[in-house]
């Protein structure tokens, strides 16, 4: 699943305790339980980043240069399955942490996604390297 984002800017106000904090903030209480219960499920987060520069490379089909909306992250989350991704919709679209993340976000899109091409190991492969590699340092300290 990919995700961008765009935060409010300046604070905003807690929808339980009435507090004021910052966006950002406000959208990690909404994260960590919800990594949490990915976890929990197989899946883990793939990449998270936060926009630092304006855009290298934009355009569009007419040469205009599109308007910069904003955005302030992306991330990708692994699931293990596409049921898993929809079972975690549907579970968090009512769950009581899902307003912090409608609070602490002013925009986002979200949308499945089917790898191409892969830079990195994928969970079995790691655990395999990791084994690998542990296995290789034992037999040189105790040889």
């Amino acid at each position: 699943m990919f995700n961008i984002g765009r935060l409010h800017k300046g604070m905003v106000t807690h929808p339980e305790t009435g507090a004021q904090m910052s966006a950002n903030k406000m959208l990690n209480e909404y994260s960590k339980p919800f990594i949490g219960k990915l976890i929990g499920r197989g899946g883990h987060p793939y990449f998270m980043q936060r926009k630092i520069a304006g855009y290298v490379d934009s355009w569009e089909e007419d040469g205009n240069f599109p308007n910069d909306p904003g955005w302030n992250f992306v991330n990708a989350m692994r699931y293990r399955s596409r049921r898993d991704l929809m079972e975690m919709v549907v579970a968090t679209a009512d769950a009581r942490t899902h307003q912090f993340k409608r609070v602490g976000l002013a925009q986002t899109f979200n949308f499945p996604t089917q790898p191409m091409i892969r830079g990195h190991l994928g969970p079995r492969a790691a655990v395999f390297v990791l084994l690998a590699l542990g296995a290789s340092l034992l037999t040189i300290a105790v040889g």
